[in-house]
């Protein structure tokens, strides 16, 4: 069997009754996505700062598929762009079915490392430089869970 990485980032939507944002309830999410994660043998990291979405999915091709077409179908992401799609040799993110990560400071210092801005705006920057980020980010997960 094959591996694939998927790279997309997505807006947080908003409702269009009354323009507020949808609610995401990240606790509830990560449940749902790593159990969902586990039974399909798809594993990931995921960064949600209050507004953006960026996820990293790693799997067969038809998990990862599939996955990624129910985050589009989804309506807590708006603008749902791929970034990156292609056969890999192993796993980046092997020891986790749903890595998360949450704004913070040490985030916002990596964020201004690899995209040369404060803010972060995932549909501003190259796909290799997401995928560094997300590198980061797991090296700094692996600190913080040691």
């Amino acid at each position: 069997m094959s591996l694939h990485h998927l790279i997309y980032c997505s807006t947080r939507s908003v409702s269009s009754e009354d323009s507020s944002v949808i609610e995401v309830n990240a606790p509830a999410l990560l449940i749902e996505a790593r159990e969902k994660n586990k039974k399909n043998n798809v594993s990931g990291l995921l960064y949600f700062n209050d507004y953006y979405f960026l996820q990293c999915l790693e799997g067969s091709r038809h998990a990862v598929n599939m996955t990624y077409n129910t985050i589009v179908a989804d309506d807590r992401h708006s603008d749902v762009v791929l970034i990156d799609y292609c056969e890999i040799a192993k796993r980046s993110f092997s020891q986790w079915d749903m890595a998360y990560v949450s704004e913070s400071s040490l985030t916002e210092s990596l964020v201004k490392l690899y995209s040369g801005d404060e803010k972060f705006n995932p549909y501003d920057m190259s796909a290799d430089s997401l995928f560094q980020l997300m590198q980061a980010f797991k090296s700094s997960l692996a600190v913080i869970e040691a």
